[in-house]
């Protein structure tokens, strides 16, 4: 088993958490080991999930009554777990209640789907539950399971999640996620009944991944109108399936356009969408940007204080795929994977550089380079060293000395 990044115990010191994260993370799983003694309710469990939407006030009984015997145990801790909250939000105003009531326990709810609770309600916690975010297994992770024998590259051409990217047969496991999101996610949660309509747009959306979107040019290519596919970009934005990644608009000397880009959650997802499993995982830049955002997603996710992550296109299409700020600091990222880098690979980078108002390191990222500095302050940085520079949070150095 993989031992996650995630700083779970240290957050629940201070409150309860909302841990969100696409299906099949890990979630259930990290939390099962992390907290084996907890009161767990699996709403996906359906005795249980009728049992407290039959009745929320035996749910509460439950509840108090563990807490009590919890208190009597020395050295005991007081931990609830609700697992799939998104499939009974009303339940959250219970648990509201038992937070205001009981200072001293702590509340792990999860969900695969942020949409019911933006529509029902976890406003209703009131700032008691930090919300956090949970992906895939990262770069980072990989180490802590070596007989896995699973690389950076695996998480590619394979997937990111846990259970395909170590199964004999990812392909026949990625089939049947596809069956249960759609089955699932989208019928019973988005009440989209045409799913066949909704397949097919998925795999327009998926020609699309780490593309600017232009929802009516999807909507066309997909037989729906364009307020359609923007509402079902939202619906895979909102089920965590995917993210419209916003543009960086500070820029002085050059106005950015105002169209997101479009990314699945998980690279391995986006081949296996677009029928290209076989294919080389460089063959594709797409594939690349997709991870490299994936590791750049969960790193910033898993600190204290997240950065914000964007990219950078201006109306004369220069493009820079991704920038992460840190309140006034930037970084610039160009993700390559051409083999022979030209001056036009740099081209967009340089233009960030007349923004003199902007404090902002440029990298290029490439599966192919030696780590160096160019004269003009370019950083050219291999996959290795940028994920090794990410995860022990030396990105935003001044400077980065290569060997």
């Amino acid at each position: 088993m993989f031992k996650r990044n995630i700083p779970l115990k240290q957050i629940l010191r201070s409150k309860s958490i909302l841990l969100l994260g696409p299906r099949q993370t890990g979630k259930s799983t990290l939390l099962k080991a992390t907290f084996p003694n907890a009161l767990l309710f699996d709403l996906l469990n359906n005795k249980t999930f009728r049992s407290i939407a039959e009745n929320f006030e035996t749910f509460s009984l439950t509840v108090e009554r563990y807490l009590r015997q919890q208190k009597n145990l020395e050295g005991a801790t007081s931990t609830v777990i609700i697992d799939e909250i998104q499939r009974l939000p009303e339940l959250l105003n219970s648990i509201h209640l038992l937070i205001e009531e009981h200072k001293e326990a702590r509340f792990v709810l999860t969900g695969s789907s942020a949409r019911k609770l933006r529509r029902k309600g976890t406003n209703l916690l009131g700032g008691r539950a930090y919300l956090q975010k949970m992906h895939p297994i990262c770069s980072a992770e990989l180490s802590s399971w070596p007989d896995a024998g699973k690389s950076w590259q695996d998480l590619i051409a394979i997937s990111a999640l846990p259970a395909i990217l170590t199964s004999a047969d990812p392909e026949l496991e990625f089939q049947g996620y596809c069956d249960l999101y759609l089955r699932e996610e989208i019928e019973v949660e988005a009440k989209i009944k045409n799913l066949g309509e909704f397949s097919r747009f998925l795999t327009v959306a998926a020609g699309n991944n780490g593309q600017q979107i232009v929802f009516e040019k999807v909507g066309a290519r997909a037989g729906i109108s364009a307020k359609m596919a923007q509402a079902w970009f939202q619906i895979l934005e909102d089920t965590l399936f995917g993210q419209l990644l916003p543009t960086f608009k500070e820029t002085q000397k050059r106005e950015p356009v105002s169209s997101p880009k479009f990314y699945f959650f998980d690279a391995g997802l986006a081949r296996f969408l677009q029928n290209r499993k076989e294919v080389p995982i460089f063959e594709d830049g797409s594939d690349l940007e997709c991870f490299i955002l994936q590791e750049i997603n969960c790193w910033c996710d898993y600190q204290v204080n997240r950065p914000a992550v964007s990219y950078w296109r201006t109306k004369s299409k220069a493009e820079v795929d991704f920038i992460i700020s840190k309140g006034k600091r930037h970084i610039a990222i160009e993700v390559k994977t051409t083999r022979r880098l030209s001056e036009h690979d740099f081209s967009s980078l340089k233009l960030l550089a007349e923004e003199e108002s902007l404090s902002i390191k440029r990298m290029l990222v490439s599966p192919w380079v030696l780590s160096h500095d160019r004269k003009d302050g370019i950083e050219v940085v291999s996959v290795d060293d940028f994920l090794e520079l990410l995860w022990k949070g030396k990105l935003f150095d001044e400077r980065t000395k290569y060997l």
